[in-house]
Protein backbone atom coordinates (compact mmCIF):
# COMPACT_ATOMS: atom_id res chain seq x y z
CA UNK A 1 0.00 0.00 0.00
CA UNK A 2 2.62 2.58 0.75
CA UNK A 3 4.59 2.03 -2.71
CA UNK A 4 1.44 2.78 -4.62
CA UNK A 5 1.05 5.65 -2.44
CA UNK A 6 4.73 6.91 -2.51
CA UNK A 7 4.52 6.36 -6.38
CA UNK A 8 1.28 8.82 -7.04
CA UNK A 9 3.82 11.80 -4.26
CA UNK A 10 5.56 14.62 -7.02
CA UNK A 11 7.29 16.28 -4.04
CA UNK A 12 7.37 17.81 -0.77
CA UNK A 13 6.59 20.84 0.58
CA UNK A 14 7.89 22.06 4.25
CA UNK A 15 5.01 24.07 6.03
CA UNK A 16 5.21 25.82 9.04
CA UNK A 17 2.91 28.01 11.39
CA UNK A 18 3.72 31.04 10.79
CA UNK A 19 2.71 33.43 13.79
CA UNK A 20 5.22 35.93 15.87
CA UNK A 21 6.31 32.70 17.75
CA UNK A 22 8.00 30.83 14.35
CA UNK A 23 11.74 30.75 14.55
CA UNK A 24 13.53 32.68 11.39
CA UNK A 25 15.17 29.03 10.27
CA UNK A 26 11.46 27.72 9.90
CA UNK A 27 10.50 30.54 8.03
CA UNK A 28 13.07 30.38 5.46
CA UNK A 29 12.27 26.58 5.06
CA UNK A 30 8.31 27.29 4.59
CA UNK A 31 7.25 26.46 1.21
CA UNK A 32 10.48 24.96 0.07
CA UNK A 33 9.38 22.22 -2.29
CA UNK A 34 11.81 18.82 -2.94
CA UNK A 35 11.54 16.19 -4.94
CA UNK A 36 10.23 12.58 -3.51
CA UNK A 37 13.62 10.97 -3.55
CA UNK A 38 15.97 13.94 -2.48
CA UNK A 39 17.47 13.41 1.12
CA UNK A 40 16.76 16.70 2.59
CA UNK A 41 14.19 15.12 3.16
CA UNK A 42 15.61 12.66 6.03
CA UNK A 43 18.05 15.86 6.76
CA UNK A 44 15.33 18.52 7.57
CA UNK A 45 13.43 16.99 9.86
CA UNK A 46 10.20 19.19 11.00
CA UNK A 47 8.41 18.90 14.30
CA UNK A 48 12.33 18.19 15.47
CA UNK A 49 14.19 21.53 14.60
CA UNK A 50 14.08 22.61 17.72
CA UNK A 51 11.50 22.62 21.00
CA UNK A 52 7.99 23.48 20.37
CA UNK A 53 8.45 23.22 16.36
CA UNK A 54 5.44 22.67 14.38
CA UNK A 55 6.38 22.50 11.20
CA UNK A 56 5.90 19.30 8.85
CA UNK A 57 6.67 18.17 4.94
CA UNK A 58 3.32 17.82 3.55
CA UNK A 59 2.84 15.77 0.15
CA UNK A 60 1.87 17.42 -3.10
CA UNK A 61 0.19 14.62 -5.52
CA UNK A 62 1.37 14.23 -9.00
CA UNK A 63 -2.37 14.44 -9.89
CA UNK A 64 -2.71 17.62 -8.22
CA UNK A 65 -3.80 21.07 -10.12
CA UNK A 66 -0.85 23.85 -10.70
CA UNK A 67 1.96 21.96 -8.48
CA UNK A 68 4.57 24.51 -7.33
CA UNK A 69 7.95 24.18 -8.60
CA UNK A 70 10.78 21.72 -7.29
CA UNK A 71 13.06 24.61 -5.04
CA UNK A 72 15.39 22.87 -3.34
CA UNK A 73 16.81 23.95 0.03
CA UNK A 74 19.33 26.69 0.13
CA UNK A 75 22.63 25.30 1.36
CA UNK A 76 22.75 28.03 4.13
CA UNK A 77 19.87 26.62 5.78
CA UNK A 78 22.05 24.12 7.45
CA UNK A 79 20.42 20.31 8.00
CA UNK A 80 18.87 20.04 11.70
CA UNK A 81 19.80 16.13 11.35
CA UNK A 82 23.05 17.87 12.35
CA UNK A 83 22.55 19.63 15.19
CA UNK A 84 20.32 18.50 18.41
CA UNK A 85 17.42 20.18 19.11
CA UNK A 86 18.51 21.06 22.34
CA UNK A 87 22.15 22.79 20.66
CA UNK A 88 19.58 24.98 17.98
CA UNK A 89 20.84 28.70 16.79
CA UNK A 90 18.34 30.08 15.16
CA UNK A 91 19.73 31.94 11.79
CA UNK A 92 19.72 35.92 12.14
CA UNK A 93 17.08 37.10 10.19
CA UNK A 94 14.69 35.21 7.41
CA UNK A 95 15.92 34.27 4.07
CA UNK A 96 14.84 37.43 1.89
CA UNK A 97 11.66 35.99 0.20
CA UNK A 98 10.54 33.92 3.50
CA UNK A 99 6.68 33.60 3.61
CA UNK A 100 6.44 35.67 6.84
CA UNK A 101 8.45 38.81 5.69
CA UNK A 102 5.62 39.15 2.63
CA UNK A 103 2.77 38.57 4.84
CA UNK A 104 3.78 40.89 7.40
CA UNK A 105 4.74 43.48 5.37
CA UNK A 106 1.29 43.29 2.88
CA UNK A 107 -0.92 42.88 6.01
CA UNK A 108 1.22 45.48 8.35
CA UNK A 109 3.24 47.32 5.92
CA UNK A 110 6.54 46.76 8.47
CA UNK A 111 8.26 43.63 9.81
CA UNK A 112 7.68 42.79 13.89
CA UNK A 113 10.92 41.64 15.11
CA UNK A 114 10.93 39.53 18.09
CA UNK A 115 14.47 40.03 19.18
CA UNK A 116 13.29 43.24 21.00
CA UNK A 117 9.38 43.40 20.56
CA UNK A 118 9.85 46.30 18.46
CA UNK A 119 8.77 47.28 14.75
CA UNK A 120 10.77 47.47 12.06
CA UNK A 121 10.77 49.79 9.91
CA UNK A 122 12.42 47.49 6.94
Amino acid sequence: MLETVENKIYAYQWSAILDKDTCNYCRSMDGKVIAPNDEAFHNHVPGKVHHGCRCMWVAIMKDDTNPPPITGIPKSLKPQSEVPPCDFHDIPAPLPGSSLLDIMKRLYGKIYSRKNNTDNPN
